[in-house]
């Protein structure tokens, strides 16, 4: 999405990656950077600036007392020393701090790997805490429909449905919960590669498991789309809201992927991809399957 401000073109763009990405992220941003696109600012969009492109260093650092509104002090502290190393702050994204310098081999900004993966886990803590209370919320509405089907069978409604149900509530629920349990993993791998003198641990496997659960529930939407547009219309409305919005919401890795830069020389991410995709044809067949029955009949 672009606009026009004073005669500066403007690109507002949604973004997939990990917070704790950040290597990912100042790769991406040297790249939009040779572009010709500066980022500006982080909301719910990444906002770049049209330049002239040019070659950038982009570091991505993270500090434990900030705020979005008033400058802290660990905040000005670490501004001014970039500031003297040559760097210029462009952007946060809450705990992240994201730096650029025209030099080609500035002073680092990070020299800490350690402080650097405490206070990712430590904002990752903070990041998942909301996750659990929505994992549970899930399996308490799981425990209820179980409870209400073993209790009451007459009035459940058909086999195929309620297990379809249960189905797609334990895919969303495996979906989440794995995302704290790869956080965990991925702090105690990290911690080991750095006594063994190497860097924080890849986030590759998070990827591909986000991305084949999307697979599942898009295809688990579709099935839902098909039973209920002639048994319940409003469930099925429902599923096609649900759906749009999923879609909507994980443009930028759509956008990845048509482009081809998300499956570039990773077969499995080819294999993944295929079946994302596949998740999405499916969902799309049922609403129009639904608009078709409903014009006609």
């Amino acid at each position: 999405m672009e606009r026009v401000v004073n005669g500066v073109r403007y690109n507002l763009r949604r973004e997939s990656f990990e917070r704790f990405d950040y290597e990912a992220i100042e790769h991406h941003l040297e790249e939009m950077a040779a572009q010709g696109w500066f980022l500006e600012k982080i909301d719910f969009f990444w906002e770049y600036r049209q330049g002239t492109p040019c070659r950038k260093k982009y570091s991505v650092t993270y500090i434990e007392d900030y705020s979005n509104i008033l400058i802290t002090e660990e905040q000005q502290e670490l501004d001014e020393f970039c500031s003297k190393a040559g760097w210029i702050k462009v952007a946060m994204w809450d705990e992240m701090q994201i730096y650029c310098s025209d030099e080609e081999n500035p002073v680092p900004v990070e020299t800490d790997e350690w402080s650097r993966l405490t206070v990712i886990k430590r904002a990752m803590k903070k990041r998942f805490a909301p996750n659990l209370f929505s994992i549970a919320i899930w399996i308490c509405i799981f425990y209820i429909r179980l409870s209400s089907v073993v209790k009451y069978p007459e009035l459940s409604g058909p086999d195929y449905e309620n297990w379809l149900y249960f189905g797609f509530l334990a895919v969303l629920i495996i979906h989440m919960g794995f995302q704290g349990i790869y956080y965990i993993w991925w702090g105690r791998k990290s911690e080991k590669s750095l006594k063994a003198g190497g860097a924080c641990e890849d986030i590759e496997l998070l990827y591909k498991t986000n991305c084949l659960a999307k697979g599942i529930v898009f295809i688990a939407i579709a099935t839902f789309i098909y039973i209920f547009w002639s048994e319940d219309t409003m469930s099925m409305i429902i599923m096609v809201m649900l759906g749009v919005g999923l879609v909507i919401m994980d443009w930028p890795t759509i956008r990845s992927m048509i482009s081809g830069k998300w499956s570039k020389n990773s077969p499995s991410r080819r294999i993944i991809m295929i079946l994302y995709f596949a998740g999405i044809i499916c969902m799309a067949v049922s609403i129009l399957a639904v608009l078709i029955g409903k014009i006609i009949f």
